[in-house]
């Protein structure tokens, strides 16, 4: 029996609670956002077809304590547990593996993650952790239960670490749809969803660019960009409709990577009458104004795109591939076909201009950004090293930055002219019961 423990995550620096993607991104989420764990529902999947038996225990979603996780899924007499660590929590997770270990020292620990991908010893440096399952971790997990150990995983051998080949599955469709059926899909809330219950999925991974500066997506999913084909895609779709699933956040890194397999998807949803919402995440450069449109047309209602900041230079350092025309364009074309549009800002970057939380709030307000997502740049990729380099070399300059940050995202979202536009999206009843936790959370995250 393999367990899947998604836990309620806690911060390094502060020991706050925080709920995380535990998937590709590594990332912590601010407020009381609540996203199904969808790597980990994947994984589980193509781990039964491999003939395992599995559970999930999703204690984040509960706001359980560790202690009360670690006794859900030893409930299930596991022999393997997994869980999913991310930049800013390796040390509570290696807590709570080391917590299960003490209650049942003959469970094998498994962690996974981009920031163990990158550093497995750093994982396996403490007795918590028997191995490493690299990258996108289904197939290693596969390897380590069945004690083939091949590839996509790391353990400690000899005295010493071993680091078996890194080598992405292909073709994905190899991977089995997720396993919905070990999650409630009610019990997971985001503020920017139109309808409920909703699901993550994939319709391919990595990035066709790949050259950011701030991305490890070569690390994880290696040098390619890899799509499910059409038939997948579209078949998945139906299914979660057949689920009473009414909406699909797509968590692709680039979702119009693939044009062709983007037209399939939105033709059938359109042949079928639009019967689902959805949102997409993509590059300012793989869109147009048709694109868009379809988009649209099918049933898409907001598009996140990489705007990252307003200065060409500062691009140019972070080896973007697009321009700021670039992403005023693709917002543009966006706000014509009637998409929100979410974007992600990172505060600080080298070379960019000189930080005002005014002017910043003028270009998000005349490029009409629905949702900024506001971010710090701590280190930078360094691809020949495989590793983040910090880009401050003081600690204070990355409290300032951060400092900066939480102005300019408490000046956004705090403005109440901007919280009269979106109060709509609370009006339902499953927005009323999670506001107050929901607010409580995002200013003391941000405070």
């Amino acid at each position: 029996m393999l367990v899947f423990a998604n836990h309620l995550g806690h911060l390094d620096a502060t020991g706050r609670h925080t709920h995380l993607l535990r998937d590709w991104s590594g990332a912590m989420i601010s407020g009381n956002i609540l996203y199904p764990p969808m790597e980990m529902l994947y994984a589980a999947a193509y781990l039964r077809r491999q003939g395992c038996d599995v559970a999930l225990v999703d204690g984040s979603v509960r706001h359980w304590p560790h202690h009360r996780t670690i006794a859900a899924v030893l409930a299930h007499r596991p022999s393997h547990v997994i869980t999913v660590s991310g930049w800013y929590n390796l040390q509570d997770d290696l807590a709570f593996l080391g917590a299960l270990k003490t209650a049942a020292p003959q469970v094998r620990t498994i962690l996974a993650g981009p920031n163990v991908t990158l550093d497995p010893a750093a994982a396996l440096a403490s007795p918590a952790v028997d191995y490493v399952a690299l990258g996108e971790f289904v197939d290693g997990v596969d390897e380590i239960v069945s004690g083939r150990l091949a590839r996509n995983v790391a353990f400690r051998a000899d005295g010493g670490m071993m680091v078996r080949p890194f080598a992405p599955l292909d073709p994905l469709d190899r991977i089995p749809f997720a396993a919905w059926d070990l999650v409630n899909p009610r019990d997971y809330w985001v503020p920017f969803a139109r309808r409920y219950p909703f699901a993550l999925a994939l319709t391919g991974v990595g990035c066709p660019h790949g050259q950011c500066a701030f991305c490890h997506q070569v690390s994880y999913f290696g040098e390619a960009h890899r799509s499910h084909s059409a038939g997948y895609v579209t078949e998945e779709a139906d299914r979660l409709l057949a689920r009473g699933l009414r909406e699909i956040i797509y968590r692709d890194q680039v979702f119009t990577a693939r044009r062709d397999i983007v037209e399939a998807l939105c033709r059938h949803l359109i042949a079928r009458g639009r019967p689902l919402t959805f949102r997409i995440s993509t590059r300012v450069d793989l869109v147009d104004r048709d694109l868009l449109a379809l988009l649209a047309a099918a049933g898409c209602y907001q598009l996140s795109l990489g705007l990252e900041t307003f200065s060409d230079a500062a691009l140019a350092w972070c080896r973007k591939g697009a321009t700021v025309a670039d992403g005023a364009r693709a917002v543009g074309w966006a706000k014509e076909a009637g998409l929100e549009v979410s974007a992600g800002i990172i505060v600080g970057l080298p070379e960019d201009e000189p930080f005002s939380v005014r002017r910043m709030l003028r270009l998000l307000r005349e490029r009409r950004i629905d949702f900024p997502q506001f971010f710090v740049l701590t280190h930078r990729y360094d691809r020949p090293r495989r590793a983040f380099v910090p880009v401050h070399d003081h600690p204070a300059a990355l409290r300032e930055q951060q400092r900066r940050m939480r102005r300019l995202a408490l000046a956004f979202y705090l403005d109440p002219r901007y919280i009269a536009r979106q109060a709509w999206r609370f009006a339902k009843v499953e927005g009323l019961r999670r506001l107050p936790r929901f607010a409580a959370d995002f200013i003391r995250y941000f405070w």
